[in-house]
């Protein structure tokens, strides 16, 4: 092929890919380009289920309220069923109306916040508590929620200082969250609360479990949580043998008996 014909062609190759590119972008002429997002934002938007460094997240719709019956009353109603499916939320139909509801959180959860979504008419309008009782439902604590803003809109509440960890052993405790709306037609009304937790490891013991896994060794908490846990069982004779190799069988243990792997 001479000189000429090369040029010629790459000419002609260049052409097809501009008028390539100039017939994909044809769809889109004219619409505005979605700016790229930071990656932070990308970031923040994966949820993280698992893990002790990052939040996890449990959602309770408004059906999920169940609401404090008054006698011979119907005393709550849906907004779904009064605006023909445009909205949900949950509302009183008697002066106050009074809801609870109990979040499923797993054992050793440690509360980080609540958020509360919902509309009042007024200040105040749509508020509650986080409840954390004994296992008899007695001597709970109160942390104060409310939506207050007039209108639509989430409120933030930070649990951190409560310090409050979910234990579901036989003589735990138990969380409660009550929302109360006090405009019977409802604009005062709430569709659902957001909590987040943290997973923890439970706490190290005082009395170590193998003699070369003493109390003062960096993974000695880590350790016997897989012990209490029935992970593992140590290498025999007391030993765990923190510094020897892990086979891919012993691996395969320890990750199905963590992740209490089961098939039908």
């Amino acid at each position: 092929m001479s000189r000429r014909q090369t040029v010629l062609l790459a000419i002609v190759v260049a052409a097809a890919l501009e008028m390539s590119a100039l017939a994909q972008e044809a769809p889109n002429a004219g619409k505005p380009k979605r700016p790229a997002l930071p990656a932070q934002i990308l970031k923040d938007q994966i949820p993280n289920t698992y893990g002790t460094s990052h939040s996890s997240f449990y959602r309770m719709g408004a059906s999920e309220f169940t609401p404090m019956e008054v006698p011979g009353a119907d005393n709550y109603s849906d907004t779904y069923y009064s605006s023909g499916g445009s909205s949900y939320r949950r509302f009183g139909t008697i002066g106050a109306g009074y809801f609870s509801g109990t979040p499923h959180l797993p054992s050793g959860a440690k509360l980080i916040s609540v958020v509360v979504n919902g509309c009042a008419a007024m200040t105040g309008g749509l508020s509650g508590t986080v409840e954390a009782c004994n296992y008899f439902g007695n001597l709970c604590l109160s942390q104060a929620l409310y939506v207050g803003a007039q209108g639509c809109g989430s409120d933030y509440v930070d649990l951190v200082p409560a310090g409050y960890v979910v234990d579901n052993s036989r003589y735990g405790n138990q969380l409660v969250i009550r929302l109360v709306t006090f405009a019977s037609d409802g604009t005062d009304s709430f569709s659902g609360v957001t909590i987040e937790y943290q997973l923890q490891v439970s706490p190290a013991p005082g009395v170590a479990t193998f003699n070369d896994v003493p109390t003062g060794d960096f993974g000695f908490q880590f350790i016997e949580a897989l012990v209490a846990s029935g992970i593992t069982g140590g290498t025999g004779g007391g030993n765990y043998s923190p510094d020897a190799f892990v086979t891919r069988r012993q691996m395969a243990i320890f990750i199905a008996k963590a992740l209490g792997l089961h098939w039908q």
